[in-house]
């Protein structure tokens, strides 16, 4: 379906129009687009026509814990557009990694959720440094041994927090990019040449 939004674009002085074709803008200007719509939506007042924002981290919304499952994660996704987010990565914090693994399948299952989309899960730790867990419990922070990066592979989520500086990290920040997941330094006292290090694992 192809949609004509029409209002002052994020960035831009003056009424302009954007063609949406499905989800990709297909043009961007002033006066007639050069294929018809099939609808057309105008700014109000004071409107802005704006992307969407991507959240990488929520791990809950509105009275409802992603860490609860696809039911409460599709309730965080109907409520997140209010707030201009249209993306998102459901987080569980650092928790043993079967369970890390068992969210990763709930995300799974609330994919389909009708609200901002639901783009894989975020697994924070719990490959965390003890030293800088924040509120993440001591109990449930665990070293990258092979096996537990096996289980996390296995299950395949979007993003891993890490600490790079832990024994083992590197090579499993190299066994995740591998696999096409993003890492992420958190939680961490890494120096510059550990972080430097990461990076380039």
């Amino acid at each position: 379906m192809k949609t004509l939004l029409r209002g002052r674009r994020y960035g831009g002085d003056s009424v302009e129009g954007i063609l949406v074709d499905g989800d990709v803008i297909t043009w961007v200007g002033q006066g007639r687009p050069p294929e018809k719509p099939d609808a057309e939506i105008a700014a109000g007042p004071g409107e802005t026509i704006a992307p969407g924002f991507i959240d990488l981290q929520v791990n809950g919304y509105c009275g409802h814990d992603a860490a609860a499952g696809a039911d409460a994660i599709a309730k965080v996704s109907e409520a997140l557009p209010s707030t201009g987010v249209t993306a998102f990565l459901p987080t569980l914090i650092s928790a043993p990694v079967e369970e890390g693994a068992a969210f990763v399948a709930e995300v799974g299952a609330a994919a389909e959720a009708t609200g901002a989309r639901v783009l894989g899960a975020h697994v924070e730790g719990p490959f965390l440094n003890p030293s800088f867990r924040g509120a993440h419990l001591r109990s449930h922070l665990a070293e990258p041994t092979s096996e537990n990066v096996d289980v996390l592979l296995a299950a395949r989520p979007r993003l891993v927090t890490l600490a790079p500086e832990l024994p083992g990290a590197l090579t499993a920040i190299e066994r995740l990019s591998r696999a096409g997941i993003v890492v992420a330094a958190g939680h961490t006292g890494a120096d510059f040449e550990q972080g430097r290090k990461a990076v380039a694992a």
